[in-house]
């Protein structure tokens, strides 16, 4: 219902992000142990017949971060080796965080140092469902992967531009990269996968394009106690790109289906792992 009363009045990735972040709300509570009762359509069912099921809901995990208006996000920053057997015996390693704010730094760089000391040839580096965050935290995480001085685009406000310079760490991972987006990569997501994409250095996977909302924002409380939040800026990839309601659009892009999500299966993670793991692995 909520799909068809918004399907004409939303874009189809603003629509698939709107929807994916109702359901989360709806696995979300304030404490551990609570339930929730939820209508769905049965993942392998051919008839698109509701029933109802009863569900364990948590609260959201991850340390608090809170900046301005934004209070007490839960931050999450994921890293592993990927299994050899689906790997095909090539070392690559996955790397998720879920917002972009810089006390988050120190965490991404502590987690690349841990794959790379178990040996990671190539990365994928997952930004589904990161709405994005603090634009200059962009910048040390590309530093992170640069071999050479470049820049993530600019950001052209009314009476200045804001360059996404990057300068060289002193032993960037030079491996192969793939960064995964969704319709809920959003914002600083944006500006870094169309930026590392225009420098080469990344190549970019997912089912559809990111959410096509880069520009940069502020939020005011107003007197009557309501939140506004307005844009103050334009964005601009380093090919002059725009992904303000466009998005970035994957290299390759992969089909989801109902039955890849009810088998538990991750049909973007694959392509990606298929993209990196070509030829012998690398010692």
């Amino acid at each position: 219902a909520i799909a068809d009363a918004r399907a004409n009045t939303h874009r189809p990735a603003e629509l698939a992000f709107e929807l994916s972040r109702l359901a989360d709300s709806r696995l979300s509570c304030s404490r551990a142990g609570q339930t929730r009762e939820l209508a769905l359509l049965e993942p392998t069912g051919t008839d698109e017949r509701k029933v109802i099921r009863v569900v364990a809901c948590a609260p959201p995990e991850g340390t608090r971060v809170t900046l301005g208006n934004l209070e007490n996000i839960p931050t999450r920053v994921e890293h592993r080796m990927l299994d050899p057997e689906q790997t095909r015996g090539h070392k690559i390693g996955y790397l998720a965080f879920n917002v972009w704010m810089l006390p988050m730094v120190k965490r991404v760089e502590e987690a690349m140092a841990q794959l790379r000391g178990q040996g990671m040839k190539a990365l994928v580096l997952d930004l589904r469902g990161n709405p994005g965050g603090v634009g200059a935290m962009s910048v040390p995480v590309a530093r992170l992967l640069l071999s050479q001085p470049g820049s993530l685009g600019k950001l052209q406000f009314r009476e200045f531009t804001q360059e996404f310079n990057v300068d060289v760490a002193s032993d960037p991972f030079k491996g192969e990269v793939v960064l995964l987006v969704d319709e809920g990569t959003a914002s600083t997501s944006e500006i870094f996968a169309a930026g590392l994409r225009d420098l080469s250095r990344a190549s970019v996977v997912g089912a559809g394009p990111s959410a096509g909302a880069a520009l940069p924002s502020v939020i005011e409380e107003l007197p009557g106690g309501a939140i506004l939040q307005y844009v103050v800026g334009d964005y601009r990839s380093p090919k002059g790109t725009v992904v303000e309601g466009v998005g970035v659009v994957p290299d390759l892009t992969v089909v989801e289906t109902r039955a890849d999500f009810a088998a538990g299966r991750d049909p973007v993670l694959s392509a990606a792992i298929d993209k990196l793991a070509q030829g012998e692995p690398k010692e």
